[in-house]
């Protein structure tokens, strides 16, 4: 049985092309604050490319709020040449919005093959600058 865990273990093992991307602000967030969610979305090409996600985050803390910053994964899966359009939409609901009403951050970026972690960080901030509405 052991031989076997490790067998499988071993067999599992392959260079996972991924970036983390890392959504931050210099805005208070939280609970009654200005950016009270995160809205982060990931296309493939650019904005009109096909959805790979889309999540709303709450902030805060405790339950299933979350604090900036976010550190969330994307893989690259099969293909590692086209690249990927990341929106960041700072939300003053904590159930989310669109860019018309929030602060928004875009990055488009490029996986590098076999490039796993914080190596291939992609930065996606949310700044005064970038305040609608």
């Amino acid at each position: 049985m052991g031989w076997a865990a490790v067998a499988l273990a071993a067999s599992c093992e392959q260079p996972r092309t991924e970036l983390v991307v890392r959504v931050d602000s210099d805005l208070a967030w939280g609970p009654g604050q200005r950016v009270q969610s995160v809205v982060l979305t990931v296309r493939r090409e650019g904005a009109t490319g096909p959805l790979r996600s889309a999540r709303t985050t709450a902030l805060g803390a405790g339950g299933e709020r979350r604090a900036l910053p976010l550190l969330v994964g994307v893989t690259a899966g099969d293909d590692v040449e086209t690249p990927v359009w990341i929106e960041a939409l700072g939300c003053g609901d904590p159930n989310g919005c669109t860019a018309a009403t929030a602060v928004v951050a875009r990055a488009v970026v490029r996986f590098t093959r076999g490039d796993a972690g914080a190596a291939a960080a992609a930065g996606v901030g949310v700044r005064r600058s970038d305040v609608h509405g």
